[in-house]
């Protein structure tokens, strides 16, 4: 018994994918399954189905071959693309599929990309779940996926088709869960045409327009071996000298006579002392005080006659 992901549930059949990428086709027989469902397959249900595939795939690659003809020679067009799927490990490659999710087209994007296109084999008109899976087979046992992280980005023309590749794509990440970071995401038609003007898969492009990862901060060095932050200046070099030192004295000596005569400047005129200014303030005062003396309350006057009379 073999352990398997399901990746398509149809009306009569359901599509699982084994740990070895080979996908495996078998009947339902009233039983319910759900899209990433880890499920048992059998020997017999393997058997099966590489005997169907064994009788069936000269007949489809003929109807293929004719299907592609018919359409060349009909418009000279390939059929037109529902949606577009990137695969980017150390390898870049794109597909295109159509409406119901079958490859139709696929193309590299560097080196890599094409060496495991190469090596493929057949792959137009499968499931693009299927073609990833082999896409990422063929890469890791070239060592292109050496950091075990696979970037599956796609862009979808209807809603319809985006979310049934929205499960797809989905389900494999679940099936690669244990063995490699296989991870999605949603792109946009705006993204993927910046991408092809630069030669770039639309998750390489992604990747280009991320934000860098900060370097860490640097370990700082031993206290005998820091460098000081300002270096001390050589001798002559970054201070003020005076290379005469009679101008120095000559300095200092001006600078003694004007202190001596600043301390034998007279005060300005708000500082000096003058007599007749402080007498009359001081009559002033006098004559404030008599007023006060005068405006006293007549009891008071009284009581001061009475001790007057009384001293006499």
């Amino acid at each position: 018994m073999n352990r398997g992901i399901v990746m398509e549930v149809q009306k009569r059949n359901v599509i699982v994918m084994t740990p070895g990428g080979e996908f495996i086709s078998f009947l339902r027989n009233g039983r319910q399954y759900k899209i990433g469902e880890e499920v048992l397959v059998s020997a017999e249900q393997a058997a099966t189905t590489r005997q169907r595939r064994l009788i069936w795939k000269p007949l489809l690659l003929l109807a293929c071959s004719l299907l592609i003809a018919f359409t060349l020679l009909y418009n000279g067009k390939p059929g037109k693309a529902y949606a577009y799927v990137s695969m980017d490990a150390e390898s870049s490659l794109e597909a295109s599929v159509d409406e119901d999710l079958h490859v139709r087209d696929l193309r590299a994007y560097n080196k890599e990309g094409e060496q495991v296109l190469r090596d493929l084999g057949d792959w137009k008109g499968k499931r693009v779940t299927e073609v990833i899976a082999s896409v990422i087979q063929r890469s890791e046992q070239m060592g292109y996926v050496k950091n075990r992280e696979v970037l599956l980005t796609y862009v979808a023309t209807n809603q319809k088709v985006d979310e049934e590749l929205a499960r797809s794509l989905h389900s494999l990440e679940e099936a690669y869960t244990k063995e490699l970071h296989v991870t999605s995401r949603r792109s946009t038609p705006e993204q993927r045409e910046a991408a092809r003007k630069k030669g770039l898969t639309t998750g390489g492009y992604i990747k280009q327009q991320s934000p860098q990862q900060e370097m860490p901060p640097a370990e700082e060095p031993d206290e005998k071996e820091q460098i000081p932050s300002v270096p001390a200046p050589p001798p002559n070099e970054g201070t003020e000298t005076n290379p005469h030192p009679e101008k120095k004295e000559q300095k200092q000596e001006e600078k003694e006579e004007r202190m001596q005569e600043k301390q034998t400047r007279p005060q300005p005129p708000g500082k000096q002392k003058h007599p007749e200014k402080e007498e009359r303030k001081r009559e002033k005062k006098e004559k404030q005080l008599e007023k006060h003396y005068k405006q006293r309350p007549q009891h008071e006057k009284e009581r001061e006659k009475e001790q007057e009379k009384e001293w006499d």
